[in-house]
């Protein structure tokens, strides 16, 4: 039950890194296309490619440091891991949808920039869960893995 609790806060400590991905890797394209000009097909690539970049390169870390084992179980557990890995990927892609589509309504991308600062503020909540799971351990007499 210990490794589980353990492995809960972890997860939980990366939900809050994911959802800051979509800022650094689409927020500028949203935030240039919010004047009603989409960026070249081109220019809408490189985030898609540096999600596709990020992804492989984070997985392989974690598979290695932790084990795949760890890694599926991580995602068994946490749920919230899951919905801010979904939700992240959905933004990212969803913004380089847009710009290939030539989207300009400036409503769609400011709502568009809008939402890549809610998340990006939304790295809070697993921050607030993860100290509530480490006290919440620390009070059941566990050693803290730090």
């Amino acid at each position: 039950m210990a490794d589980e609790e353990s492995l809960r806060i972890t997860a939980t400590a990366a939900a809050a890194v994911v959802c800051m991905v979509p800022f650094f890797l689409t927020g500028s394209l949203a935030a240039t296309a919010a004047d009603g000009a989409p960026p070249a097909t081109d220019g809408a690539l490189l985030p898609l490619l540096g999600a596709v970049a990020l992804s492989v390169l984070a997985w392989s870390a974690v598979r290695w440091w932790f084990g795949s084992g760890q890694v599926r179980r991580a995602l068994r557990i946490s749920g919230i891991l899951r919905g801010y890995l979904l939700t992240s990927y959905v933004i990212v892609v969803g913004t380089v949808l847009l710009s290939w589509a030539k989207v300009s309504d400036k409503r769609v991308w400011a709502a568009l920039v809008v939402l890549h600062f809610v998340w990006f503020i939304a790295a809070m909540a697993p921050v607030v869960i993860g100290t509530r799971l480490a006290r919440r351990r620390g009070r059941s007499g566990h050693i803290s893995p730090e």
